[in-house]
């Protein structure tokens, strides 16, 4: 089975730089075309199916996705956002230092939030869902914090590691066999993570 990871398309929320956790925000007009462009270059082979979290940026995502592709679409509960608790519909400039990720370590969390470590049993769940799925292909539409811990898992790697990836929301992971590459919205591609430095 290959396993396709995007994040949703850029929403007002990231552009102001607003904190969103399980909130939701509307996608803006350059996040729409950015991830139609990535579906239109994606290579959809075989059958496949779209699973997408519930919040809303993620299933209208999806549904741009589903437009280019054909694939139907699934739901799946335990995909949403890792919760930011109190820091959720904040300015990331009045909670956060300059430079400082919302979870610097895996077992981090925003107050009455929800750290990575205490997501994984959820997402283990979503993947066992996924990849129970009688398709060839699955393409996954998460959220920055969820598909930390969704890659993690698929590959198998160290916390720091899945932390030091990089989704933005022009870039989908395509994991197979063990092996990864990446697509950018125009065409570029290549192989491995992209990685914060």
């Amino acid at each position: 089975m290959r396993v396709l990871v995007a994040r949703h398309a850029q929403t007002l929320a990231n552009r102001d730089g607003i904190i969103l956790g399980r909130r939701d925000s509307p996608l803006t007009g350059r996040g729409r075309t950015t991830s139609e462009d990535l579906a239109a270059n994606i290579a959809y082979a075989g059958t496949g199916v779209i699973c997408t979290s519930p919040l809303a940026r993620a299933a209208a995502t999806a549904e741009l996705f589903a437009a280019a592709s054909g694939w139907p679409l699934l739901i799946v509960g335990t995909l949403a956002e890792l919760s930011s608790g109190a820091w959720e519909g904040l300015p990331r400039r009045a909670v956060l230092p300059k430079g400082r990720a919302l979870r610097p370590t895996w077992t981090d969390a925003p107050p009455g939030g929800e750290s990575c470590a205490a997501a994984e049993p959820r997402v283990r769940e979503a993947l066992a869902t996924v990849t129970s799925l009688p398709y060839e292909d699955v393409l996954v539409v998460g959220h920055a914090g969820v598909n930390h811990v969704l890659l993690r898992i698929l590959l198998c790697l160290e916390p720091q590691q899945a932390l030091a990836i990089r989704h933005p929301h022009n870039v989908v992971y395509t994991v197979k066999d063990g092996a990864v590459s990446w697509l950018r919205s125009g065409g570029m591609t290549g192989h491995g993570l992209l990685t914060r430095r």
